[in-house]
């Protein structure tokens, strides 16, 4: 009985009552919009520092560039393998659901798009300010700097290179610690998130 009632059991619960609550009280529901909104924003509040510290500890605490190439040949693995596994469910769900466009308002506007080149994709990948990429939430650019910053650590001398390392490995500490302490209350904002996503 205690393993129904865990944390996990009860955020799954918590989605599907405010997707009901979103369906059947939406009015009533809207109201308490700030609530859903609050646990938003903490979530984007938090996630940004978490990837950049996070990525940073697990690069600069290897001992060298060697450990580093090892590491990213398998990161290269792991990332084509869970990519082709996803690209492969959206063509399997696709042609299980056929998709009809009937139903869709078409509001007589088409928005430009720009032609896809190699300039704007090296210029959209590499950010000119990483603390305009942190306050916007860019996660590619905070990767990206995340592992340009550490690959530069592990260069460094062993004093600097743990007087580094050992900073952001307590800051990670202390954001893995930030997000342990609402841990028990994510079934309740969970709640009042996922109405919005019905109301």
């Amino acid at each position: 009985m205690r393993n129904l009632i865990s944390v996990e059991n009860l955020t799954v619960a918590g989605i599907i009552l405010g997707i009901i609550a979103g369906v059947y009280l939406p009015e009533l529901m809207l109201s308490l919009k700030i609530l859903g909104d609050i646990f938003l924003n903490l979530l984007k509040m938090i996630v940004v520092p978490l990837i950049f510290v996070s990525i940073f500890v697990s690069i600069a605490s290897l001992s060298s560039l060697n450990d580093l190439k090892d590491m990213g040949i398998k990161a290269l693995i792991y990332y084509f393998s869970t990519t082709a596994v996803a690209v492969l469910t959206g063509l399997v769900v696709t042609n299980l659901i056929h998709f009809s466009p009937e139903g869709i308002k078409h509001s007589g506007e088409v928005p430009e798009v720009n032609g896809f080149t190699l300039e704007t994709f090296i210029n959209n990948l590499i950010p000119s300010n990483i603390f305009e990429s942190f306050t916007e939430g860019k996660a590619i650019h905070v990767i990206l700097f995340s592992i340009l910053f550490a690959v530069a650590v592990v260069g460094l001398s062993n004093a600097k290179r743990e007087t580094v390392v050992r900073f952001f490995d307590g800051s990670n500490d202390a954001l893995f610690k930030n997000c342990k302490m609402d841990y028990s209350s994510y079934p309740c904002w969970c709640f009042f998130s996922y109405w919005l996503c019905c109301c």
